[in-house]
C-alpha cells in the first residue's frame, strides 16, 4: 500500500509503502511492524491529536470506546475515502491509496539494485519538498534506506510505463474465483512487456490459486 493525496493535477506519494495481507475488502491488514510501519503511525497519531488528521466520527469511534492506537486504525479512514466518498483528511485533502499485490512489488524491488546513493537523494527523488514526509521521516531516513530503495524501484519501472500513481479502484466488495482470473488476465495483457512483473503475477497466482475454485 502506497498513500497518495491529490497534488495540482496528479497523485503522489506522501509515504514509504506499508506491507501487509488483503483484507479481501479494499485495504489491507496484518501491517508489518517496521522502521517505516512505526514513522507513519507516530505521524498520523500526532496529526489526529493536533486535529491536522481530520477523521469523520463514524470511522473514529471504535469497539469498547478504544481509540485509534494501531496502523491498521489509521488506514481505515481512507479506505473509507476512497469506497464510500467520505473525506476524512489531512491538511484538509483526502488521503487515498495505491494497493499493488505484494508479489509484484518484491519481484520488482528485487529485480534490480538501485544504484548506490544516499538515503537523500532517494527521498528527494520520490518526494521533493512535500511537507508530509518531510515531516513523517524528519531526522529518520537512514533508518527506512531498504523502503526508499524500494519504492525507487516501483516508481521508476512505473514511469518507464507511463503509469502515474493514482488511488486503487475499489467498491469494497469481496471478488469471486472468477473476478480474481479476469483481474489477473488483465495485468498480464497490461504488463505484457515487462518479464519482471508477469513473474511477480505468477507467483501471486500460486498463492491464490485455492481462491479460484469459489
Amino acid at each position: 500500500m502506497v498513500l497518495l493525496q491529490h497534488t495540482d493535477t496528479v497523485y503522489r506519494p506522501i509515504a514509504l509503502a506499508l506491507k501487509g495481507n488483503s483484507n479481501r475488502s479494499g485495504s489491507i491488514d496484518g501491517v508489518e511492524n517496521n522502521a517505516n510501519t512505526e514513522l507513519v503511525l507516530k505521524y498520523f497519531l500526532g496529526k489526529l491529536a493536533s486535529g491536522a488528521y481530520d477523521i469523520h466520527e463514524p470511522y473514529y469511534r471504535l469497539p469498547n470506546g478504544r481509540s485509534i492506537t494501531t496502523i491498521e486504525h489509521v488506514l481505515t479512514p481512507f479506505e473509507r475515502n476512497m469506497n464510500d466518498g467520505h473525506e476524512n483528511t489531512l491538511d484538509g485533502r483526502p488521503v487515498v491509496f495505491a494497493l499493488i499485490c505484494r508479489a509484484v512489488w518484491d519481484a520488482c524491488a528485487s529485480s534490480t539494485a538501485a544504484k548506490p546513493a544516499p538515503a537523500t537523494s532517494f527521498y528527494s527523488e520520490l518526494f521533493g519538498d512535500s511537507s508530509v514526509p518531510a515531516e513523517m521521516y524528519c531526522g529518520s531516513l537512514t533508518k527506512v534506506l531498504r523502503h526508499l530503495r524500494e519504492l525507487s524501484v516501483v516508481s521508476k519501472m512505473l514511469s518507464r510505463r507511463k503509469c502515474p500513481w493514482k488511488p486503487t479502484a475499489s467498491d469494497g466488495a469481496q471478488h469471486s474465483g472468477e473476478e480474481m482470473r479476469h483481474y489477473l488476465q488483465e495485468a498480464r495483457r497490461a504488463f505484457k512487456g515487462s518479464a519482471v512483473v508477469l513473474k511477480g503475477l505468477r507467483a501471486y497466482e500460486l498463492e491464490v490459486e485455492d481462491c479460484f475454485t469459489d
